[in-house]
């Protein structure tokens, strides 16, 4: 699942993924250690999930977490 976080949501997860010369047993090894944290605790959030795909959108409240949504699904039916 690819989760996105409203920009105001503090300790959000940014969806970081491993640079392409490590796999992702070694990044969580390197992420670990170079930042001397291994997780994210942003708090209660409202998520919104597409049905038809693994996208999700969290944020503080509803309205700011489907408007997220929102902007996917323009983006997939190509209203954008």
């Amino acid at each position: 699942m690819s989760l996105t976080y409203a920009p105001n949501v503090r300790n959000g997860g940014s969806g970081r993924t491993a640079p392409g010369d490590l796999d992702e047993h070694d990044w969580h090894q390197t992420a670990t250690a170079d930042t001397g944290t291994s997780h994210t605790l942003p708090g209660r959030l409202y998520v919104v999930q597409c049905e038809w795909c693994s996208n999700a959108f969290a944020a503080r409240t509803k309205v700011e977490a489907l408007a997220l949504f929102r902007t996917h699904e323009a983006e997939m039916l190509g209203a954008v």
